[in-house]
């Protein structure tokens, strides 16, 4: 790492790093000083500490005598401050690692810090002091402000992430950046990694409906949508250049892949026209997109492009900032001077136009700013660019003709002003000579600058390129050390420049000298002259000329015809101009033309292309629409909903509002024009409030708000009155008379779930117009409870129902997977009815998706053709130590099996117990016939029956308890018993006591099934969890176990008896 100190100093300072491929990092490094142009060097490591290993060097921009150096964050976390042009360093030790430093443009002791972990902190004592700014900053969307356009020069621009992962555009003080003193300009969320502050402007990027949209700030003011023509439709956008109050934007439409279109705005960064198509992109090495445009230093408006045309890609320049593009002419002779047969448009000069990432090389293209008329570049002569048979080339009157000085490529430095070029092989070979020019490259001197041949690594030259003295560094082989030769070209001049050394140069275009609206005049050495310069002298004059046809484009919404006419585009109404402003104010009405951004000229055609301002007709309301500010068709019960009023058409003068309701409310009318061209600079008419989308905001068109101004027409006859009303839907509805926006929009809090049916209409004397909003009120889902029997019978039909929290939430689906399945059910409902054909255990689940929330429960369920249930009751100790948690009703439940198995022997795999929720503590047992794996030994009906006989003989005697903890012991006692086999398995009777006896069981079961369905609460199929229960359960306010009627253990019930009683006992859910 080299750097040159600065501006008229001999001081240059060296960082040498040896890093170990075997351990993959850097083992040691050397900083290296020189304070005489490089002829000798100081080592100065026992300066910074011998053991000391720095990894990187950075140089104040405002005051080049401060250095700051940076240790590898691997070893320690410190950097070390010098004030002296890197002569002494002071250590100061961190508390967090340094990614990257950002110092202020204008404040020579401000800086910022990135870390590692996207803390970004700031220092108002040169890296002495840091003070952590802010969080979850997003790497590389951090900026100063920009002098002019903000107010205080300590203020901050970033992109942080919020918790959820969204991303923020937010503005705070570098020394007071709290949560209450940040500011957020941009309304809402936008897409990450999408701030950019440049100049005047700050541009954000928000995708929704899945396009992005992209938005800007002129001096930081409102962000307004970025105005691109109709069908545009980008996938991509990146911002070239903000010079002299404009945007210039690459833009990749939805048509392309490989190339992107040039556009230029207006001088907020809104409205843009294509300057030019199909420009070639590539890949950088880091991914990174690299457009193939260069603007070329030192002449304001100058661009070269590489533009891609039936597969061939021509370079292409313009001189105007993209009006207009002209292909380059081929030098007439080459290098050996015969003549060159290369016509236009079949064959020209195309340039290679990627500038170096290295800043000791210079890349294939160069200009500077102190040697306006100079350009050198590589390419080739033909019929497209090509890869192969480069030469380089020189143009030293901005690009009108061309030379060739190389066949290979070479990279060029700027001595001098420009007054010396040297040009330097590249190649992977060492070299040993150099070439100098000291006439704007036509013709070039061999020189040796080293005895021995070196692989130059690179070439640095004094910043400010006033001095004839360069530093060549690189290697005599790959495994020695660097060596650095110092070049220095003093010796070459006897004099400096004088007055007569110098003739005037006039900056033309194929011989037109009107350029930009002025005719500009430069100061160049004569040829023949061999002096130094010394500072650049500039321009000698500069003179406006007439304005033409030729100063203007084609305004927004207008297209250049073959006949060089700006006509309307097939999307654009020109009428549709005069819609954007109310009655009594004026517009600008477009005359298809606006002038070049930053063209000087004057008179002429200027007052015939001009827009001029109109006054605004009488229109009646037209498009109008109502949506949600977060362009989301949703509201949450018991929240304010902001809801927006778009209007294509309407004019209104503003008088006081008449809001027909007791709660505060705002109103949007919220306007999209179709065009509305510099209406922003009309001297009169309405001020524009440009909205700022919100999160999920999905509008395609750009939305504005406007404000009318609180004043009358001069005739106030002439008035229309303007009559908005709201219906909301639930009863409520407000209205407006003449009403100007306001921020906040309608703002409304609907109490009840439902689909809400809102309403607006927008009348006027010349005529009304209306919409309709269908609007889902939700509330927010909080648990969901599958609710089903833990053991059902083989064949019969079992209900499942999903029991939500809160009851009521809005529009539900529920997606079932149950059995062995392999495609869910899906339905509205919240219940289903199924029947299992097999024994065995198995799992249910049900999701419900609320929004975009999806919650779910899954429960299991044990099949039998048969089995018994006895419902357990406890001593009253038990209720004090139940929290009714799940947890706790699972543990509870593996206790009392443990204790039935010990207490009667019984194999564990007979036994299913579930401690029901609520108070008093209750559980139900279940007697399984259980068989082995063999499918042999399966109990009967009456094994079933004696093993239940057992068990309630055991829990009468109080043989079965169980200690919760020391010195609580808890007894189990049996409440009563359910459920019998499906079929009869008594011993045959006689025909007519059958027929005698099943008539009189049919009546008594139909008699039962009348009685329990008037008694049953139909939906509900509540059942306690079983062992796998995961989630937290409530307990019903309208059931309590009190409330439960006594059944004789002696009753036998069968299995669906024992559903129809849990039905209307066992409630769940508050």
């Amino acid at each position: 790492m080299v750097h040159w100190s600065g501006h008229n100093s001999s001081v240059i300072l060296i960082l040498t790093k040896l890093y170990d491929y075997n351990l993959g990092s850097i083992t040691e490094s050397s900083l290296w000083r020189s304070t005489d142009y490089g002829t000798t060097y100081e080592k100065l490591n026992d300066k910074v500490g011998l053991k000391t290993i720095l990894s990187y060097l950075y140089v104040c921009p405002t005051n080049k005598r401060k250095i700051m150096l940076l240790t590898d964050p691997e070893i320690e976390s410190s950097l070390l401050i010098s004030s002296d042009e890197g002569a002494t360093y002071q250590k100061y030790r961190l508390n967090f690692y340094i990614q990257s430093l950002l110092f202020h443009p204008k404040q020579e002791d401000w800086i910022l810090a990135y870390s590692p972990d996207q803390k970004l902190y700031s220092s108002a004592e040169f890296g002495r002091r840091w003070q952590l700014i802010q969080e979850g900053v997003v790497p590389n969307r951090f900026y100063w402000s920009v002098m002019g356009s903000n107010k205080e020069p300590d203020l901050v621009h970033l992109e942080a992430r919020t918790v959820d992962g969204h991303s923020q555009y937010l503005t705070c003080q570098m020394q007071n950046c709290t949560e209450t003193s940040r500011n957020k300009p941009f309304p809402g969320y936008i897409d990450p990694d999408s701030l950019i502050v440049q100049d005047d402007y700050v541009f954000v990027q928000l995708t929704s409906g899945g396009r992005p949209h992209y938005y800007v700030s002129y001096r930081r003011n409102a962000f307004a949508q970025m105005k691109l023509p109709k069908y545009a439709l980008p996938k991509d956008m990146h911002v070239i250049s903000t010079d002299e109050n404009q945007v210039f934007a690459a833009v990749q439409e939805w048509n392309q892949n490989d190339t992107y279109n040039l556009y230029i705005s207006d001088t907020r960064g809104v409205y843009f026209t294509l300057a030019l198509e199909n420009v070639q992109s590539s890949r950088g090495p880091e991914g990174n997109v690299m457009i193939d445009l260069y603007e070329v230093a030192g002449i304001k408006g100058m661009f070269l492009a590489n533009k891609k045309i039936d597969n061939q890609v021509k370079t292409f320049i313009t001189y105007n900032k993209g009006r207009d593009w002209h292909l380059l002419q081929a030098p007439d002779t080459d290098l050996r001077g015969d003549p060159v047969h290369c016509l236009l448009p079949y064959c020209s000069l195309h340039l290679h136009l990627k500038v170096s990432e290295n800043p000791y090389t210079s890349g294939i293209i160069a200009s500077r700013d102190t040697a306006p008329s100079i350009i050198v570049a590589s390419g080739n002569i033909g019929s497209e660019l090509s890869d192969s048979d480069i030469s380089m080339f020189v143009s030293s009157d901005a690009g009108n003709t061309w030379r060739q000085i190389f066949e290979e490529e070479h990279s060029v430095l700027y001595l001098d002003q420009g007054g010396v070029l040297v040009a330097m092989k590249h190649t992977s070979l060492p070299i040993r000579h150099l070439w100098l020019s000291f006439d704007e490259g036509r013709s070039w001197s061999k020189y040796s600058f080293t005895s021995i041949p070196l692989f130059v690594d690179g070439v640095l030259g004094e910043p400010g390129e006033e001095t004839l003295i360069m530093t060549v560094f690189g290697h005599f082989s790959h495994r020695s050390e660097w060596q650095l030769v110092k070049v220095d070209y003093k010796s070459i001049f006897d004099r400096r420049c004088a007055e007569e050394d110098y003739r005037p140069w006039q900056l033309h275009s194929q011989g037109e000298a009107c350029i930009m609206g002025a005719k500009r005049i430069y100061k160049k050495r004569k040829s023949e002259r061999k002096c130094m310069q010394g500072k650049y002298a500039g321009a000698m004059e500069s003179e406006p000329c007439v304005c033409t046809e030729a100063d203007f484009d084609c305004d927004y919404g207008y297209e250049r015809h073959s006949n060089g006419q700006c006509l309307p585009a097939f999307w654009f109404n020109p009428s549709s101009l005069s819609k954007d402003c109310s009655l009594g104010q004026s517009y600008l009405n477009s005359t298809g033309y606006r002038k070049v951004v930053s063209n000087n000229c004057t008179d002429g055609v200027r007052e015939q292309y001009t827009a001029k301002p109109q006054k605004c007709p009488g229109k009646a309301p037209r498009g109008l629409r109502i949506v949600t500010a977060d362009g989301k068709l949703t509201a949450e019960q018991g929240h304010n909903v902001t809801l927006v009023v778009q209007l294509e058409e309407m004019n209104s003068v503003t008088r006081k509002p008449n809001v027909q309701q007791s709660e505060p409310v705002g109103l949007n009318l919220w306007c999209s024009p179709a065009s509305a061209v510099d209406l922003f600079q009309a001297a009169a008419g309405p001020s524009i409030l440009p909205r700022g989308p919100e999160p999920g905001d999905n509008l395609v068109k750009p939305s504005y708000a406007w404000y009318f101004p609180e004043t009358l027409a001069p005739n106030n006859g002439d008035v229309q009155r303007t009559f908005i009303q709201v219906d909301f839907g639930d009863g409520i509805a407000v209205s407006y008379v003449n009403l100007s926006s306001m921020e906040d929009g309608i703002k409304h809090v609907y109490h009840n779930v439902g689909i809400f049916r809102v309403t607006v209409q927008v009348d006027n004397s010349l005529g009304s117009d209306s919409a309709v909003l269908y609007l889902h009120v939700t509330c927010p889902l909080e648990h969901v409870h599958l609710s089903l029997p833990f053991v059902t019978t083989k064949n019969k039909e079992v209900n499942a129902t999903a029991v939500l929290w809160p009851s009521q939430v809005g529009t539900l689906t529920y997606v079932w997977w149950y059995g062995n399945n392999t495609e869910p059910l899906i339905t509205l409902e919240g219940s289903i009815s199924f029947k299992f054909t097999s024994e065995g255990m198995n799992t249910i689940t049900v999701q419900v998706s609320a929004g975009n929330a999806i919650l779910q429960d899954t429960k299991t369920i044990a099949v039998y053709e048969e089995f018994r249930s006895l419902r357990l009751s406890f001593s009253p100790n038990l209720d004090d130590y139940n929290p009714d948690i799940p947890e706790w009703r699972r543990d509870i439940s593996r206790v009392i099996k443990k204790s039935l198995v010990a207490a009667t022997g019984i194999l564990g795999q007979h036994i299913l117990v579930a401690v029901l929720p609520g108070l008093p503590t209750a559980a139900e047992l279940f007697v399984l016939p259980y068989q082995d794996p063999t499918g042999e030994n399966k109990r009967s009906a009456e094994d079933l029956e004696q093993i239940s006989e057992l068990l309630i003989h055991k829990l009468n005697l109080n043989s079965v308890h169980f200690e919760l903890k020391p010195g609580v012991q808890v007894l189990v006692h049996a409440a009563h018993l359910t459920a019998a086999p499906l079929v009869d398995l008594t011993p045959s009777h006689s025909g007519s006591a059958m027929l005698m006896l099943l008539s009189v069981v049919f009546v008594g079961l139909a008699v039962f099934v009348i009685y329990k369905f008037k008694r049953k609460i139909p939906g509900i199929n509540v059942y306690a969890q079983m062992q796998n229960e995961k989630e937290r359960e409530m307990v019903s306010q309208v059931s309590h176990p009190e409330s439960r009627p006594h059944i004789p253990q002696t009753e036998l019930r069968r299995p669906g008896q024992l559903i129809d009683e849990k039905v209307e006992s066992q409630l769940i859910g508050k």
